[in-house]
């Protein structure tokens, strides 16, 4: 039996049976479950909103997770906020976060960090459209252990700079968490937030 030269799966020979097809595609799909590293759980799309909630996508299947977010738009400048959830109910304390970043014109900026009731990780402009994105590592949401946060932003500001982002945070109150809750702290966003799991 042959293997895929890059994940390593076996594939039935050409002189298989036609009648063991089924099997074969089920074995084939059973190995690509278990060897794929980032699988889709979620993908929501928001518009004109100032929170929007990403429900029951943490279980016991994956330890850790990725967001990708892609923000379009904004209508006010401020800053953009995450939230663990547990079913309708966002956790509002335990949070601590620090970034820092550098703009296109080498300054320091911005620094910032804090203790609240959520995760800031990044600013918004409503100046400027379509230059928004984050990923995000989420470690142990659903495990009930504190959960930490690693992430990397693209920002601009409406006097033309671009800048980047790198920042992480933790969250002291050790509960199961199943979702998130995206927030600005002015104004509505616009965007898309897709969910993966990191196959164990």
């Amino acid at each position: 039996m042959g293997t895929t030269t890059k994940m390593a799966i076996p594939y039935p020979e050409a002189t298989g049976l036609v009648k063991d097809g089924w099997e074969d595609m089920k074995d084939i799909a059973t190995q690509v479950d278990v060897k794929t590293g980032l699988v889709l759980l979620n993908t929501t799309t928001f518009s004109g909103v100032s929170s929007q909630p990403v429900n029951t996508v943490f279980s016991a299947s994956f330890d850790h997770y990725r967001l990708v977010v892609n923000f379009s738009s904004f209508s006010a400048d401020g800053f953009r906020h995450l939230r663990l959830r547990s079913g309708t109910t966002d956790a509002t304390t335990g949070y601590t976060y620090a970034a820092n970043g550098i703009a296109t014109n080498n300054a320091a900026y911005p620094l910032y960090s804090g203790s609240a009731g959520f995760w800031n990780f990044g600013d918004t402009d409503s100046a400027t459209n379509q230059v928004y994105s984050s990923v995000v590592d989420l470690i142990n949401p659903f495990n009930s252990v504190y959960s930490n946060i690693l992430y990397l932003t693209h920002s601009a500001s409406g006097a033309g700079l671009f800048f980047a982002n790198a920042g992480g945070g933790i969250h002291t109150v050790a509960s199961s968490y199943d979702g998130i809750t995206l927030t600005t702290s002015a104004g509505t966003m616009s965007g898309t937030i897709s969910v993966y799991g990191y196959n164990k």
